[in-house]
């Protein structure tokens, strides 16, 4: 467990977690976020194998964020992971009733911390539609900077979009950071 603040980042517990996700990830609104290709739902089935997939022997690492109750509010996780490259992919998504609370930056910070402290690899990066701006000034706010561009790459609200690849490197973070602290 990863205490923040206002939020934890937790193991999944397959029993507790999994109607939550289910009902949560298919806001409209977070559904529109998260898939390249056309947001169809998904199903009970889909999350509960998803959870039953996820263990600290799993080659990704991927949390609950959940309130200061211990309530689900959305996930967090890194994958796509080169051990050799020292680069991972993270992801991150809230349930929209906590969007624009700082919640996800909070998560996305702690996320960030675990990765460059406990698993040492030196470059994280995500993907984010155009149209997302509100997780766009998210991820800004931790310090990534967008790296590459692919233009009208996501088909949404019948117009075509950006697809914006982002990055934060180890020594950016630690140096960024180390100047908040002194």
């Amino acid at each position: 467990m990863i205490k923040g603040q206002r939020v934890i980042l937790r193991a999944y517990e397959k029993d507790d977690d999994i109607s939550s996700i289910q009902r949560m990830i298919n806001e409209e609104d977070v559904l529109l976020n998260l898939r390249p290709d056309a947001p169809m739902p998904f199903s009970f089935t889909d999350e509960k194998k998803f959870v039953e997939g996820q263990s600290s022997f799993n080659k990704d690492y991927n949390f609950v964020i959940a309130n200061m109750e211990n309530a689900y509010i959305g996930g967090c996780g890194l994958m796509d992971i080169s051990w050799i490259n020292s680069v991972g992919t993270v992801g991150i998504w809230l349930r929209k009733s906590d969007h624009n609370k700082g919640l996800g930056t909070e998560a996305l910070s702690l996320l960030i911390q675990f990765i460059f402290d406990h698993l040492n690899l030196r470059k994280i990066k995500l993907h984010v539609f155009g149209f997302n701006k509100r997780a766009i000034k998210c991820y800004e706010k931790v310090g990534f900077k967008v790296e590459a561009v692919l233009k009208e790459e996501i088909y949404r609200h019948g117009k075509y979009w950006d697809d914006y690849t982002m990055s934060i490197f180890k020594s950016e973070y630690l140096e960024e950071n180390n100047e908040k602290e002194t």
